[in-house]
């Protein structure tokens, strides 16, 4: 093999990476060593002559020739291009991605990863069809609302600890702004992880005009007066305004007031 510059190997070696991107092969070793040796060349750091050799071999070669199923790389190539801009869909994506080395290697993959990937392509397929496209009633908007609300009353700990609750958080709000769309999948889990203070709100325990009790700081229990129907706060806490004697307007959580006070 005739001896190359530096600045020849790094031209060969933008464009062989610009192929193997296009041909959606960026999860294989290949592309990892391709670009590991041409970050160290972009430093000023020259490859190993064991690693220049393996590098122009690769440059010679080209992209490598599928050993896989053609059929099933173009319905997964044609998913992938479909969902590249969806960043939506970035975790089915890179998924895809991953499983679709194995296809394009010949690999045989295990049960669980052909019905990960046949899931996926059937996804991918009803996105395009529009059948995953959720279309909420009124009144489920309203819920959608109040749960995206309540979703910053929870301590943060409890946040993190449900990332995917997370996201639905967040596609749900770009979808009631009209920026995105959403699923029943995104309905479901906000339903179910929040239900319990959709209900406490919906069923709230103080209306405007009812009156209940606080300690003032002096220690003296005071009759205090409801001004505002059950509403969620800037925190996401659910609370009623109550005017306190002696110390005017309070907002309190009506879990931190005992039961109403017959009028």
């Amino acid at each position: 093999m005739a001896r190359k510059s530096k600045e020849q190997r790094l031209t060969e070696g933008l464009g062989l990476k610009s192929d193997y991107e296009n041909a959606e092969l960026t999860t294989s070793w290949e592309y990892g060593f391709l670009t590991s040796v041409l970050s160290q060349m972009e430093r000023g750091r020259y490859p190993s002559k064991r690693q220049r050799d393996r590098f122009d071999s690769m440059v010679e070669e080209g992209i490598p020739t599928p050993k896989g199923d053609t059929a099933l790389l173009a319905r997964i190539d044609e998913a992938i291009t479909f969902w590249k801009e969806n960043e939506d869909r970035s975790w089915d994506l890179g998924v895809l991605r991953d499983l679709r080395r194995n296809v394009f290697k010949g690999w045989n993959m295990s049960e669980k990863q052909s019905a990960l990937m046949e899931k996926l392509l059937q996804r991918c397929a009803d996105d395009k069809s529009g059948k995953n496209l959720f279309h909420p009633t009124d009144e489920q908007i309203d819920d959608l609302k109040i749960l995206t609300k309540l979703y910053y009353g929870y301590a943060q700990l409890w946040q993190l600890e449900r990332p995917a609750l997370a996201k639905a958080v967040d596609r749900t709000i770009r979808y009631l702004s009209g920026e995105a769309t959403i699923e029943q999948y995104h309905y479901d889990k906000l339903m179910k992880a929040m239900s319990s203070r959709l209900k406490k709100f919906r069923n709230p325990r103080f209306v405007k005009g009812d009156l209940s009790q606080t300690h003032l700081p002096t220690g003296v229990k005071a009759v205090c007066f409801c001004t505002s129907d059950v509403y969620i706060g800037g925190n996401g806490e659910i609370v009623n305004d109550w005017m306190v004697p002696g110390l005017g307007m309070r907002t309190y959580d009506p879990e931190q007031l005992p039961k109403r006070l017959t009028k």
